[in-house]
């Protein structure tokens, strides 16, 4: 896994606000993709945009978190190191309740069969939803898959 890589393309996709905003999902939203917690009151009531600091320390206790969560969808020693990358990408984005219902893949992965891997992300529902930027990021990352 390149870290730098993984960040690039995370920031890339997601953008970079200093203000809260409402998500697709209508969730309140800051920094690159991080979805405001109940917890957070002091980020929903803030009302000057955060300094690039802040959302860089927000961004990579985000990304640290998905690593760790991406562990318990898929063993990184399993798998070639941007395999696992672009779980990680992938667990930083859905969250893993969802990146877990990726059951075809993630056996898929198990055996190294990235074709297939990449495959299924294309068969899932965000591979075939009508919504662009899911289709096109999801896309990117089974080609990447593919590629490996």
């Amino acid at each position: 896994m390149i870290f730098e890589r993984l960040k690039q393309d995370l920031t890339r996709w997601e953008g970079i606000r200093y203000e809260k905003y409402k998500c697709s999902s209508n969730l309140w939203t800051i920094g690159i993709g991080h979805m405001i917690r109940d917890d957070e009151q002091e980020l929903l009531n803030r009302e000057k945009p955060l300094k690039n600091h802040e959302v860089m320390h927000i961004f990579e206790k985000d990304l640290n978190n998905a690593i760790e969560d991406t562990k318990k969808f898929i063993d990184p020693n399993e798998v070639e190191p941007e395999a696992f990358e672009i779980c990680v990408h992938l667990c930083f984005w859905i969250g893993l309740p969802r990146l877990l219902g990726f059951k075809k893949c993630r056996a898929a992965l198990k055996d190294k069969d990235y074709v297939l891997a990449a495959e299924e992300l294309l068969d899932s529902k965000m591979g075939k939803s009508d919504v662009r930027g899911l289709v096109n990021r999801i896309t990117e990352l089974s080609a990447r898959m593919r590629d490996i």
